[in-house]
């Protein structure tokens, strides 16, 4: 990297390290921004406009996050906008596509998300490969297709969810040790469009035993938050289904996802 003179190459590496990783993984969203900050000066001193923007997106999303946006879902702010910000590259609209469907996601305009996710494909996967976020980004879109299938019981969101499930399969069957709970939790969501409510519950329950005890703050958040709408919607358990939203509103907030614990709160 820098000691090489590849300073495009070093900057990869340092986006990569303390901004994409992080955000795979769930680690506190203030974390994430500060390292942003700290990278901000670094990018612009070594004249990498490029990889500066793909920082950018990350970091406009956790602003949005945290509260410190006035957007929620829309990926605009004091640090990215989408709508004036051209995308001059294969990997930049990817990335900008990955924050976008991310929003919609964490902040549960499912309806958009499930839109967007057919639209892309894995498109991401083939644009960004190798990059530890193609994990989340698959999460993602399997989170919203699943969520508009039971919502909507439609057959183009039955398959294309089913599709994303098959990928995170053959990722753990190969031996990808990161991917076990989101598989638990896909299996979940299927179950539940199957109707098969008691493996559904257990399911959802291990999705969320296994993200908890590695640390993945953000999906821990919102499994709780999918099984609360599951024993809501098709248990009629309010006790529970209340008690598994205190649990998505402390993991989000323990996150820092300030905006998203307000509107859930108030929502309840």
């Amino acid at each position: 990297g820098m000691r090489g003179g590849n300073s495009a190459y070093a900057i990869w590496n340092l986006i990569a390290a303390h901004v994409w990783l992080p955000f795979q993984i769930g680690k506190p969203l203030s974390e994430i921004s500060e390292k942003c900050l700290a990278c901000a000066s670094q990018v612009e001193e070594l004249k990498q406009p490029g990889q500066g923007i793909l920082m950018k997106m990350f970091w406009q999303t956790c602003l949005n996050l945290t509260g410190q946006s006035k957007e929620t879902i829309k990926l605009k702010g004091e640090v990215f906008d989408c709508d004036e910000v051209v995308c001059t590259s294969p990997l930049h609209e990817a990335v900008c596509n990955f924050n976008k469907l991310a929003l919609l996601v964490f902040f549960g305009d499912y309806k958009q998300a499930s839109k967007l996710a057919i639209r892309l494909g894995d498109t991401f996967l083939k644009t960004a490969r190798g990059q530890c976020v193609g994990m989340i980004e698959t999460l993602n879109r399997g989170v919203a297709l699943y969520a508009r299938a039971l919502h909507t019981k439609k057959m183009k969101y039955k398959k294309h969810a089913n599709n994303v499930r098959g990928t995170v399969k053959k990722w753990m069957v190969n031996g990808n040790p990161n991917v076990k709970h989101y598989y638990c939790f896909l299996s979940a969501e299927q179950a539940a469009l199957d109707k098969k409510y008691e493996a559904a519950g257990s399911l959802y329950k291990e999705a969320i035993l296994l993200s908890t005890r590695t640390g993945h703050l953000h999906n821990t958040a919102l499994f709780n938050e999918r099984y609360a709408n599951f024993l809501l919607e098709e248990m009629s358990d309010k006790d529970e289904a209340n008690y598994r939203m205190e649990e998505a509103i402390r993991f989000y907030n323990l996150w820092g996802a300030d905006a998203k614990v307000h509107a859930l709160q108030q929502n309840r």
